[in-house]
């Protein structure tokens, strides 16, 4: 028998005095058969105490993983193997082994590392850990933000090939990527103002280049623009560093011949609506 942790019999106990008192046995050899369900539930645990951790969990969630054991190795892997349990413990996106990644969804920060970056033009609206990770893939990468903070976090990296600015205005921040001849491999669009932002780099995208918009599912009209421009859209939908929700992360292909016609906005199963609040936001 493997050994469970005292602390996980003791959420066991919780969770089925409150909600499961018919589940207690099958979940507690459910936790000894497979240990990436305390594994997992031990890294939620150094946030959260015991008592908020058996409130929060769904007690359906706990009858199908004592049902489908498969599923705690999905969690596993999405802990463990993608990293997210890592990222919420330092609060920055960052893979298993700590190493710094961009704030997009595991799928699509999976298909960006089969590709070569080296000598690549990066151009960024919102710096970040996604900064160092461009730089560390050999690209040249220039990134805008408006918020200093942020700016000096990644400056204190010392990274080579970067080149920092600072705009707080609305026309200045999406007018950074302007220059005679300017031209992008890659452009994210992943700070404020982004509808501004996506109107502003079309002309500055190279031939080959992409546009990355993050967070496609909220800001759809950004992406609409890009298609009726004739950029064909690729979506990754999923999980991502530190967030408890599902998100959309797109990928804009210039050249295509047509617009893509009667395309729906992406709506993620497990995504997280705007609030009216964040809809009004004028930084939005």
């Amino acid at each position: 028998m493997r050994f469970v942790p005292h602390w996980v019999k003791q959420v066991v106990r919780r969770l089925v005095a409150r909600k499961l008192p018919t589940l207690s046995d099958e979940f507690a050899a459910c936790i000894e058969r497979e240990p990436n369900i305390a594994r997992y539930l031990n890294r939620l645990a150094q946030t959260a105490d015991l008592a908020t951790l058996a409130d929060a969990v769904d007690p359906a969630l706990i009858d199908a993983i004592s049902r489908e054991p498969k599923l705690a190795i999905n969690l596993g892997i999405l802990a463990n193997d993608l990293g997210q349990a890592q990222s919420m413990r330092q609060g920055r996106p960052v893979a298993a082994d700590g190493s710094p990644i961009p704030w997009f969804t595991y799928p699509a920060v999976e298909y960006l590392s089969q590709w070569d970056f080296t000598g690549k033009q990066v151009f960024e609206y919102g710096s970040g850990f996604s900064t160092i990770y461009w730089s560390r893939c050999g690209a040249q990468v220039t990134s805008v933000d408006h918020n200093r903070q942020w700016l000096d976090e990644v400056a204190g990296f010392g990274l080579e090939g970067v080149d920092l600015l600072h705009h707080t205005e609305r026309d200045a921040y999406a007018g950074a990527i302007n220059g005679p001849g300017r031209s992008f491999d890659v452009v994210v669009v992943d700070g404020v103002w982004r509808e501004d932002c996506v109107r502003a780099c079309v002309a500055h995208v190279a031939p080959s280049g992409f546009v990355i918009l993050d967070n496609a599912d909220w800001y759809w009209r950004a992406g609409n623009y890009l298609r009726e421009q004739g950029f064909l859209e690729v979506s990754f939908s999923g999980f991502a560093p530190i967030n408890h929700y599902v998100s959309t992360t797109s990928l804009f292909f210039p050249g295509r011949q047509t617009p893509q016609a009667n395309f729906q906005a992406p709506r993620p199963k497990g995504g997280r609506p705007l609030s009216a609040e964040e809809e009004s936001d004028p930084m939005f």
